[in-house]
C-alpha cells in the first residue's frame, strides 16, 4: 500500500511547474553594431614622477555585440608639467584599444534607457614638451560609466551620451625621468604614474 501512496505523490508532483532556481536575466537592448564618439577627456596623474594634467578631443569607433563592445580611440591635445611655478606646456598625442560590458540597464519603456558600463583598455602616448627631447609610455587600465541611450526612431536608435571615470598606470623608465626633469627629479615626486582620465561625449 505504501509504495502505491508514494506513486501517487511523485505523479502528482511531477507535472506540477518547479519555480526557476535562478530567475533569468532581464532582456536589455544590445549595444549598437557600430558606433562613433566623439567628446573631450580630462587626464591627471604623473609623468617621470611629475604632476602631469591635461585635456584632449577624443575620438572612438566602437563595435557592438550584444553585451559587449570592442572599440578603439584616439585623441590629441594639450598637457603640463611639473610643480606650481615651474610647470612646462606640451601636446599629448594618444591611442588605445579596449572592451566595454554593458552592466546594468534601466530601460525608460521604449523610449531610452540609463545604463552603466564597466570597461578595460591599453594605450600608448606621446608626448612633446617645450625644449625637450619627446616622451613615449604605454598605460593599462579600467573604468566604470554611465550613459543615456535613445531608442526613438531608426536614425537615433544608436545615439546617447556617456561619461567614463578610468584608472590607469604607465611605467617610467631612467630616460624619461632625465628629460622631464632636466637630469634630476626632486625628492618630493611620488614615485607612482598611475593616474585617473575623466571622458565625456556622445555617440551615433
Amino acid at each position: 500500500m505504501r509504495p502505491l501512496v508514494l506513486l501517487c505523490l511523485i505523479a502528482g508532483t511531477a507535472g506540477a511547474e518547479v519555480p526557476p532556481i535562478l530567475a533569468e536575466e532581464p532582456a536589455v537592448q544590445p549595444l549598437p553594431k557600430i558606433s562613433a564618439s566623439v567628446g573631450v577627456m580630462g587626464t591627471a596623474g604623473k609623468l617621470a614622477r611629475l604632476d602631469l594634467t591635461g585635456w584632449a578631443p577624443n575620438v572612438e569607433l566602437a563595435r557592438g555585440a550584444g553585451r559587449w563592445q570592442y572599440f578603439g580611440e584616439v585623441g590629441f591635445g594639450f598637457v603640463k608639467l611639473g610643480p606650481k611655478g615651474d610647470r612646462v606646456s606640451g601636446h599629448q598625442v594618444r591611442g588605445g584599444a579596449g572592451v566595454r560590458w554593458l552592466a546594468r540597464s534601466f530601460e525608460l519603456g521604449d523610449k531610452g534607457a540609463i545604463e552603466m558600463h564597466l570597461e578595460a583598455f591599453a594605450g600608448y602616448s606621446r608626448f612633446d614638451l617645450e625644449g625637450r627631447a619627446h616622451i613615449a609610455r604605454p598605460d593599462l587600465g579600467a573604468g566604470v560609466g554611465y550613459g543615456v541611450r535613445s531608442f526613438v526612431g531608426k536614425r537615433l536608435r544608436n545615439s546617447g551620451i556617456r561619461i567614463t571615470v578610468r584608472v590607469f598606470f604607465a611605467p617610467t623608465d631612467r630616460r624619461d625621468e632625465e628629460i622631464a626633469c632636466r637630469g634630476s627629479c626632486p625628492m618630493t615626486a611620488g614615485n607612482s604614474n598611475a593616474g585617473l582620465m575623466a571622458m565625456f561625449g556622445g555617440y551615433l
